[in-house]
């Protein structure tokens, strides 16, 4: 009890950043009575865990076997007052507000949250109270790590696939099926259409009830332990329904797929969490055939593929972030992020005094 307000608020209304950027925030408290501590301090962390469990079954006995991997990108702490591991000391009655600055670090992975893993990215301030619970307040960080499609040149061109296959009866087979999908490009952004061309002869005399056109999103769990073993999630970003064909005949379709407005995950630096993401076209063969489909793997980025002629504009810090924001672009990193975790990142302090009393 005595501690009231407790709250950690950043320089972006939902907690939005991309790596590289500096958060700058503070901390505030209030005390109704003075308070015994060895510290106040804030901690940054940010860490992606796999886990999932499988039944084992040996004999007589079965057993379930945990199997998790776990990575850290960054851990750190700085004091506002006090020390790890120091004298305690009275915090004084009152209101109480601490300011930082901190460096996120360049190439760590976006935010996500799945069945069987996640990245989590988030502050935590704590008063460390002496033989005693400490009062602690944390705020999850939403990082998205931007792809440039542009660094892809193949992505320009555009994809086309053709499958086909026979239905039986009775031994006998009949004419094919056959399906021809084409899109003009295989990398897309977030909010853009894809204009899907699918051509569907059938020159069988069985219906194919409907024709689905989806996009995709599969993402692999890898674990490291005890052994390597992988979970896989599947999810549909977008998808339309598409009328049959009739036996002996032939139907085109002409489709706008949209890619939803979330930016795509970026899993860059991660080595036990991968996503793949593809267009698939699949025909409903009526009666016990089984489905034809056809698939086309696409990529999907933050940053759209240019024109070859067009003039390479500026872009803004919170593009694709989902809320603009006005920002003064103080500590913020340029270029390309770095292939590998930049060690220079951490805390800062403003020269402001903090403590009780400050400024907000």
């Amino acid at each position: 009890m005595g501690i009231r307000d407790f709250a950690i608020s950043t320089n972006h209304p939902f907690n939005k950043y991309k790596p590289g950027q500096t958060v700058r925030g503070k901390v505030h408290f209030k005390l109704s009575e003075p308070k015994k501590v060895r510290g106040v301090y804030i901690k940054a962390k940010g860490k992606a865990t796999v886990e999932f469990h499988e039944t084992q079954t040996s004999g007589k006995l079965t057993r379930s076997v945990r199997y998790f991997s776990e990575y850290e990108y960054f851990n750190h702490r700085i004091y506002f007052s006090g020390s790890h591991g120091g004298n305690s000391y009275e915090l004084a009655a009152g209101e109480h507000n601490y300011k930082f600055e901190y460096i996120l670090p360049l190439g760590i992975p976006s935010t996500y949250s799945g069945i069987y893993g996640r990245i989590v990215y988030k502050l935590k301030a704590v008063l460390d109270i002496p033989l005693a619970f400490d009062d602690e307040e944390e705020v999850i960080l939403d990082i998205t790590s931007p792809i440039d499609l542009n660094n892809m040149p193949h992505l320009k061109r555009s994809g086309r696939r053709t499958e086909e296959k026979n239905l039986y009866c009775l031994c006998c087979a009949s004419g094919p099926i056959s399906i021809q999908v084409y899109i003009p490009k295989t990398g897309f952004t977030h909010g853009e259409e894809i204009p899907v061309k699918i051509d569907v002869e059938n020159q069988t005399g069985t219906e194919i009830v409907k024709v689905y056109c989806k996009l995709k999103q599969n993402v692999t769990f890898h674990s490291t332990h005890p052994s390597h073993h992988t979970r896989e999630e599947d999810t549909t970003l977008s998808e339309k329904t598409l009328s049959g064909v009739a036996g002996r005949s032939t139907e085109i379709y002409e489709e706008i797929l949209g890619v939803p407005l979330t930016p795509p995950i970026n899993f860059t630096n991660c080595n036990f969490l991968e996503v793949d993401y593809k267009l698939k076209v699949t025909a409903c063969i009526s009666g016990l055939h089984l489905d034809l489909d056809v698939e086309i793997p696409i990529t999907l980025g933050s940053i759209p593929i240019r024109d070859d002629n067009e003039v390479q504009q500026p872009v803004s810090i919170f593009a694709g972030l989902g809320t603009p924001y006005p920002h003064d672009g103080r500590g913020d990193t340029a270029g390309t992020f770095a292939k590998l975790i930049d060690t220079s990142a951490g805390w800062r302090i403003p020269q402001e005094k903090n403590g009780s009393g400050s400024s907000t």
